[in-house]
């Protein structure tokens, strides 16, 4: 069927666009979106549509198939991202605790790789040292349990209190 869709519109429409003329002179340059191009055509033409019904459908295409950095949030300011290292830093360097996630009790360097690699997956949500708190460092996102630094004593307490109460130290 693709092939005589193809065949179809090639024949209606023999000539390339002349922006994209020179794609059948650079087989690895723009052939693919050349044929990409075509084929829009050819199944717009199939579905009864005219030239003033395909600008919109391609607008629409072009927003949902572009890819998303205009809708990513801004980088994070270095002032904030020395904070949040800051932050990891004091976790991996507690000699006598451990970090609770989802009752498993982890060493501060176990808990140090798991914060770094939940900050990573979600950079795009964290602008500030409070947001890398609340948005990666406080809660599970499996459990919905918060995370607990348990002391040698046995005394636990939030990660979320326990980073905050350094963050005020860093930031005053």
């Amino acid at each position: 069927m693709f092939e005589a869709v193809y065949r179809g519109f090639a024949e209606e429409f023999p000539k390339p666009l002349s922006r994209y003329s020179h794609a059948r002179r650079n087989p690895g340059g723009l052939e693919n979106e050349n044929l990409g191009l075509r084929l829009a055509f050819a199944c717009a033409s199939l579905a009864g549509m005219t030239a003033k019904g395909l600008i919109p459908l391609s607008a629409l295409l072009l927003l949902l198939l572009a890819p998303p950095s205009f809708g990513q949030a801004q980088t994070l300011p270095t002032a904030e991202k020395q904070k949040i290292e800051a932050l990891i830093k004091h976790v991996g360097d507690l000699k006598d605790a451990k970090f609770v996630r989802n009752g498993g009790t982890y060493e501060p360097s176990t808990a140090v790789r798991f914060l770094r690699g939940k900050w990573n997956a979600n950079r795009s949500r964290v602008m500030s040292a409070q947001d890398f708190i609340d948005k990666v460092a406080s809660l599970s996102g499996t459990s919905g349990k918060p995370y607990l630094i348990r002391f040698d004593d046995g005394k636990e307490i939030k990660s979320s209190e326990f980073l905050l109460a350094e963050l005020k130290k860093i930031e005053y």
